[in-house]
């Protein structure tokens, strides 16, 4: 998808969500956005590892848990940013005989059953089954890594430098969306 179509979209879902939030809400959406700008300062480190010299094996090995690092935490943090507005909205979300009703609840649901909970409400553009299907072979041991530090999953080579990039691009793009759209809300509660 685009970028400016996906934004587009995920601006009118975001913006009808947030302006319908009570101002308790509110308030826990900007504590949340502060957390996301103040992770970006852990990520560059990682990245600068990446740089030096180390062998194949090696350095695969730091990219797959980079992309680890990243899915868990930079990608699925937007996640729960998103359950918790549709929670706020009269949307229930329901894990493990409860239902959600606070973020430090929201982060503890499995990332399959929040996908499901997104595109039960139509915010599926958000879902990245690839990225989850990646994050399961690596978590679980399902990848080889050859003498020139190759990773295939199920024989199929995988780029993970690429793979991080585009999650990197994809989380920033969602940030970014959601600042603009708490910013305009922000501006029209103050009129």
């Amino acid at each position: 998808m685009k970028e400016n179509v996906f934004m587009s979209l995920l601006k009118s879902e975001l913006r009808k969500l947030i302006a319908n939030c009570d101002n308790k809400l509110f308030q826990e959406l900007e504590k949340v956005l502060i957390d996301i700008k103040e992770a970006k300062e852990y990520y560059e480190p990682l990245f600068s590892l990446c740089s030096r010299r180390l062998a194949p094996m090696e350095k695969s090995v730091l990219e797959m848990s980079i992309f680890l690092w990243l899915f868990e935490s930079f990608y699925v943090y937007r996640l729960d940013f998103v359950c918790l507005l549709l929670i706020g909205n009269g949307h229930d979300l329901y894990s493990r005989r409860q239902y959600v009703s606070s973020f430090q609840q929201v982060q503890k649901v499995d990332t399959y059953q929040k996908f499901e909970f997104l595109r039960q409400h139509k915010l599926e553009m958000l879902v990245r089954e690839n990225d989850r299907e990646l994050r399961n072979s690596i978590a679980h041991n399902r990848f080889k890594i050859d003498e020139k530090g190759s990773v295939s999953i199920q024989g199929k080579k995988v780029d993970m430098v690429s793979r991080i990039d585009d999650l990197m691009d994809f989380g920033n793009l969602v940030s970014k969306t959601f600042v603009e759209c708490l910013g305009d809300i922000r501006i029209k509660q103050d009129d």
